[in-house]
């Protein structure tokens, strides 16, 4: 771009890092660490929440990474060096200040870019002003009040043409519509036309059509289209004057009719009143009349009472005589869980001055009944059997309780007893019958084979 151009690479860093830094908002702060392939501590994924203090201090740090600063610059105001290029300087100042779209640090570098020539003879100026805390633009130019309103009508123009043009899509799409030619002036379409009466926007919309064209014509021309224009503005507001207060009228009629509905709500509501107060001056009569007839009742109602006083009479002695069971039924499960604990206590020992071994996979708290925790082998498969098989086992006789293994692995089991000559019985169908089955083969088969732990 030919502004770009002109610039100084030199200028333009020590514009970034000691002029506009100071004034950017922060998007820009953020522009500068994207732009450096920087990130935010601690806010990745939505930097527009991190706290400008963070956002400044980290862009500060990515500054000096920033190798072309006219590039960057030219990143920052894209889109608004169209807009702005082209205007002189008084009309640059004045249509800068008043955009609420551009921030102070865009209207900053697009000053510097655009008015290049004129940020180099006024830098000193601009510089003390960002010292002193005030605008860099602050006295830098004198704009006229000629300046200010030419300003302020090419900013709105476009916005009032715009209106004009849906004010007339809405209202006059038929009564104002000119047949206009290609290329053809505003003076050749109503020279060739029969001119209409100013009431119905024609000399409005016309004026706005042809802006640019109205700035040749000569003073009394043009005060005569104002003039009409005038008259179709107040014609206009007229017309809509008139629209507002017929929808006022309509709105008031509506408005009256639900008033009326409410009304005869209200009515027919009372009468149902007055109707419910009459029920109820009934049913207070009735109610004089049962009060009456109570009397009658009394008696009948403290018979009732005197019945509910015995049955309740009984009914505490049926509730201490069931204490009565529940705590000999207590004392009872007392003296049952004191057979059973002797009993246990009998089977405790049971085999804990056998020389035997048990070795089971199925683990169950009721062996201890019968076992030492000693005498209990617990294995998982037949290498954990085999490691289990030590000097100290290979002496003692030894039962393999095959409840929950295979009957293809019991082989495999077997054998590491048979390999080491260790006298072996099986066992299997849950705790009692595999104790009934120890007790049998300790006092049939194996009788002389048992050597006691004495």
């Amino acid at each position: 771009m030919e502004l770009m151009e002109k610039i100084d690479k030199k200028e333009a860093n020590d514009f970034l890092a000691n002029y506009l830094f100071g004034c950017l908002e922060k998007e820009g702060y953020i522009k500068i660490i994207f732009y450096t392939n920087g990130k935010i501590p601690g806010f990745t994924r939505n930097v527009l929440k991190a706290p400008l203090p963070l956002v400044k201090g980290t862009a500060k740090k990515r500054l000096w990474k920033v190798n072309d600063a006219i590039h960057f610059l030219g990143i920052y105001v894209k889109g608004l060096l169209e807009k702005y290029k082209e205007l002189s300087k008084a009309e640059f100042f004045t249509q800068i200040e008043m955009d609420e779209n551009v921030s102070n640090g865009q209207k900053f570098t697009l000053f510097f870019i655009i008015h290049f020539e004129e940020y180099m003879r006024k830098k000193e100026e601009i510089r003390q002003n960002i010292i002193a805390g005030l605008p860099p633009f602050q006295n830098l130019v004198n704009v006229t009040l000629s300046d200010k309103l030419k300003a302020h009508s090419t900013i709105y123009q476009k916005e009032i043409k715009s209106k004009i043009d849906k004010i007339f899509d809405s209202f006059y799409e038929d009564s104002v519509k000119m047949k206009k030619k290609p290329n053809q002036t505003l003076k050749e379409v109503l020279e060739n036309e029969a001119l209409p009466k100013p009431i119905e926007g024609y000399y409005l919309k016309a004026f706005y059509q042809f802006l640019d064209e109205l700035k040749g014509w000569n003073v009394e021309e043009l005060g005569s289209l104002k003039s009409l224009v005038i008259f179709d503005l107040i014609n206009i507001i007229n017309r809509r004057q008139t629209e507002f207060f017929d929808s006022v009228g309509v709105l008031k009629k509506d408005f009256q009719l639900e008033v009326n509905k409410v009304n005869n709500r209200l009515v027919k509501t009372v009468k149902e009143t007055h109707k419910k107060e009459e029920k109820i001056k009934k049913l207070e009569e009735e109610k004089n009349e049962l009060v009456d007839n109570n009397n009658s009742l009394r008696k009948e109602i403290e018979q009732s009472q005197r019945t509910i006083r015995e049955v309740r009479l009984e009914r505490e002695k049926y509730i201490e005589l069931m204490h009565k069971k529940q705590s000999n039924i207590k004392e009872l499960k007392n003296q049952l869980n004191m057979v059973t604990s002797a009993k246990d206590r009998i089977y405790k020992k049971l085999f804990e001055s056998e020389n035997i071994c048990l070795f089971t996979k199925v683990r169950d708290d009721s062996l201890l009944h019968y076992f030492t925790q000693e005498q209990i082998i617990y294995f998982k498969d037949t290498a954990d059997l085999k490691n289990n098989i030590t000097p100290r086992i290979q002496s003692k006789i030894c039962f393999l309780n095959l409840d929950g293994i295979m009957i293809r692995d019991s082989f495999k089991l077997e054998e590491q007893f048979q390999q080491k000559g260790i006298i072996y019985r099986i066992v299997s169908g849950g705790v009692n019958k595999n104790i009934r089955s120890i007790v049998y083969y300790l006092e049939g088969e194996l009788r002389y084979e048992v050597k006691t732990t004495d």
